[in-house]
């Protein structure tokens, strides 16, 4: 239990009679104290200290957990800005020619902590790092050594401070939202043999320090899963999360927090506060994610959960293989490319909640309510991509050739309206293209009046991820047919015949 003593009560004198349980060593903010108890429930413990006249207020010390899902491993071997297909939704290669962002714009990344990341560079502020694990023992630094690829631990703080701030235009690994930035990790989360998790005092004492440090932006890749919405007057009671949130918005400080993935029409607590800003996630297709909560106050992408379609970023597991790559889903994704986006913003001038919501929430995709950081920035319409409304209809696979048919040895890969693709279960060895086909009419075959294009030829090795595939795809004539008395392609799903 989290217990705040009246004032002018000496709470070590408590623990002879009235009090139970064992006193942290740590005294927090006005007089609270963290309590436990082995030996009673959860509840037992909260009604003996309600009904103790010294007791101003109890509440319970909850568990928050990571809003992010089902990760998989990648493998770099050259720079993977092909794959971060989110900016082109965010815009953001519209957004960098006005600013790359500001060295003295702080973001705080309350999270796993971080590992050291050769895409990172100067951007991480060691000097400012801190940990708060609930064991008394909080302190300088905040390496996330609880990374394990064996048992499937990953890296979320390191993975969210690549989005929002890895280095762009460097030939290593991916580009992050704002290139330059002061990043402070914050580390909350720890690990045990039931996964990852972070105690509210935790937070609570870290949201703190983040406004303390001069911190900009705060980004709350996490959630407290609950089966109805809860607002700040569920926390106003004790020391729980709210009075944090309040003086961080009171100082101008913007909170922005991941709205959870557990499919319901409501925000996780913070992102329900009314001092943050709750971001809730879409997928590679540009629409509302299945996994995502509502209650939002902006949409931005989170990618998809298995089979393509993920949120790429910096990653690493402790204490070696530090420079690697990993794609997830979730709102976690979606906040920390918000905070990127706000940083950026912050960098010209627009500050503070308020401000930044506006200006984002202005900024918004009349379809798909994604934000569009160019808009934000300028107030501008960014230059317009001309409308593919067949890019939704299109079949995008991977096919072995042979003769005039195409025989297609992958899933079919979906389009984004920036004519972006993702294919998963490309099977490797074989000379393949990839082949875009609309079938206007249903036909089931390749016929005059369909779009049609294929990739040149290329062979993918085992394991391998190739990026930047590119091909044309055209509209087939009568014409075609004349050419060289060439004839229409075929397609087909079985298995390509045995050399």
């Amino acid at each position: 239990m989290l217990v705040r003593f009246k004032s002018g009560i000496d709470a070590a004198s408590l623990e002879s009679h009235q009090a139970q349980g064992e006193f942290s060593a740590l005294e927090y903010q006005d007089n609270v104290f963290l309590i436990r108890d082995d030996s009673l429930t959860a509840e037992k413990l909260y009604e003996h200290y309600q009904g103790l006249e010294a007791v101003a207020s109890v509440s319970y010390n909850r568990i928050a957990y990571l809003m992010s899902d089902n990760p998989e491993q990648t493998i770099p071997d050259d720079p993977r800005f092909g794959e971060q297909w989110y900016h082109w939704d965010l815009y953001s290669d519209y957004a960098w020619p006005i600013t790359k962002g500001s060295f003295g714009v702080r973001v705080a990344v309350i999270d796993t902590g971080y590992i050291p990341h050769e895409d990172m560079g100067s951007n991480i502020n060691e000097d400012k790092a801190y940990h708060y694990l609930n064991d008394d023992n909080w302190g300088p630094g905040a390496i996330d050594e609880d990374a394990d690829e064996e048992d499937g631990i990953i890296s979320h703080g390191t993975h969210m401070a690549g989005l929002i701030g890895a280095v762009g235009n460097n030939n290593t690994g991916i580009a992050g939202m704002s290139w330059q930035v002061d990043i402070m990790p914050i580390r909350v989360f720890q690990s045990d043999e039931s996964g990852q998790y972070a105690n509210e005092v935790d937070l609570m004492y870290a949201v703190s320090y983040a406004v303390d440090e001069d911190a900009d932006i705060i980004n709350l890749s996490l959630g407290f899963p609950s089966n109805e919405e809860e607002t700040d007057s569920d926390y106003e009671e004790g020391s729980g999360l709210s009075w944090a949130l309040e003086d961080a918005y009171n100082q101008g400080v913007t909170v922005i927090a991941a709205a959870g993935n557990g499919g319901e029409d409501f925000s996780y607590y913070p992102a329900s506060s009314e001092y943050t800003i709750s971001v809730a996630a879409t997928g590679f297709d540009t629409k509302r994610a299945s996994y995502t909560n509502a209650g939002e106050d902006l949409l931005a992408p989170g990618g998809n959960s298995g089979g393509g379609g993920g949120i790429i970023s910096t990653h690493g597991y402790a204490p070696d293989n530090t420079d690697d790559y990993l794609s997830i889903a979730g709102t976690s994704c979606s906040a920390a490319l918000v905070s990127g986006a706000a940083a950026l913003l912050t960098s010209e001038g627009i500050e503070g909640p308020d401000n930044i919501l506006a200006a984002l929430q202005n900024s918004a995709d009349s379809d798909t309510g994604i934000i569009n950081v160019y808009r934000a920035l300028t107030g501008e319409e960014p230059p317009v991509y001309e409308p593919e409304e067949l890019y939704e209809q299109m079949k995008v696979l991977a096919a072995v050739k042979v003769g005039n048919t195409y025989y297609v040895v992958s899933d079919r890969g979906t389009v984004n309206h920036r004519g972006v693709y993702d294919i998963g279960r490309v099977k490797a060895g074989d000379r393949i293209k990839i082949i875009g086909w609309v079938d206007l009419n249903d036909s089931g075959s390749i016929s005059i009046g369909d779009y049609f294009g294929s990739s040149s030829l290329f062979t993918l090795d085992q394991y391998e991820n190739r990026r930047g595939v590119n091909f044309t795809v055209s509209r087939l004539e009568e014409s075609y047919l004349m050419s060289e008395e060439e004839e229409l392609p075929e397609i087909s799903f079985r298995p390509p015949p045995q050399k």
